[in-house]
């Protein structure tokens, strides 16, 4: 029960990992609104990217406020919250994988003896708080005991049909079946991948419609809780989340103006700013999927009398 000795010290590390996700969260939210004061000061600071005050809010303002979310359920032990912390930690964790092959393999000059030490730190950083730390939150958190406390009531399904949930989940992966067979239509479109590869003609439209009938699939069992659906919809928005966050910070600006010019009458930074946008939005789209989903597993495997 809670009140043994071995839960309350398992509830003093939950509530210790939730404080940990708010005050993150908040740092996050203090250092937009730092580079915001930058931004209007007209402070010059070099930085390696294109800096844009609205891109930075869009950008990090959604993840401040997922672990401010989940940090706050994790202290009042929702089960949503777990799930929710294993989705972010598997998200961190590639993450830091992307962050420490980028840095480990920038070259640096000899006689720049001052980035290697900051490389160096920050590539310890990466493993410690990228990499180590998620790791160690995905096996805390699927613990048998961890799943004991934030164990929800048990609740009673009267018939076979699917929650709520489950059929707005299956709606966007239509939507995203009729947006994929819609963009294979557009010959003159392509559709930018990571490394700058750019796929058009044929094999666009092979990629496109397969991957429109996979969705449209995967939204047929969905709706028939099957396994494979809920399997089918993990790995899609998995796969979706990893590629939109390679793509948002490798795919080049000159690229993405090759993909579609004629659909826009406008500057080309706008342009590429909505483009950094969909990617955005596709992953935090994708990340809210995958959190519902994975909180919804028992009703996809097994049949609750």
């Amino acid at each position: 029960m809670l009140g043994s000795k071995r839960d309350n010290k398992l509830i003093s590390i939950i509530n210790l990992v939730g404080s940990y996700l708010i005050i993150v969260g908040v740092a996050i939210l203090l250092s937009i609104f730092f580079g915001i004061f930058l931004f209007l000061k007209e402070i010059d600071i070099e930085l390696p990217i294109n800096y844009n005050p609205t891109l930075l809010v869009i950008s990090y303002f959604p993840f401040a406020c997922w672990l401010l979310w989940t940090g706050i359920g994790i202290i009042r032990k929702k089960s949503w919250a777990r799930y929710s912390i294993i989705v972010f930690s598997y998200f961190s964790i590639f993450i830091g994988f992307v962050f420490f092959v980028t840095f480990y393999f920038l070259p640096i000059q000899k006689d720049m003896a001052s980035l290697k030490t900051f490389k160096m730190v920050f590539l310890t950083i990466v493993v410690l708080f990228f990499i180590l730390l998620p790791f160690w939150f995905l096996v805390f958190f699927n613990s048998k005991n961890i799943k004991h406390i934030f164990a929800p009531e048990q609740t009673i399904l009267s018939s076979n049909k699917p929650p709520f949930g489950v059929i707005v989940v299956a709606l966007v992966m239509v939507l995203n079946s009729l947006f994929l067979l819609f963009y294979a239509i557009l010959h003159s479109l392509g559709m930018p991948l990571p490394g700058n590869i750019l796929l058009s003609g044929t094999i666009l439209k092979i990629v496109c419609v397969g991957l429109a009938f996979l969705s449209f699939y995967i939204m047929l069992k969905l709706l028939e809780l099957k396994k494979s659906g809920w399997i089918g919809c993990v790995i899609y928005n998995s796969i979706s989340v990893m590629i939109n966050i390679l793509s948002f910070f490798s795919v080049k600006d000159e690229k993405l103006l090759e993909t579609a010019p004629f659909l826009f009458d406008g500057p080309a930074e706008v342009l590429i700013f909505y483009y950094r946008l969909f990617y955005l939005i596709s992953v935090a789209v994708a990340l809210v999927i995958l959190i519902y989903i994975i909180s919804r597993r028992k009703i996809f495997y097994k049949k609750q009398l």
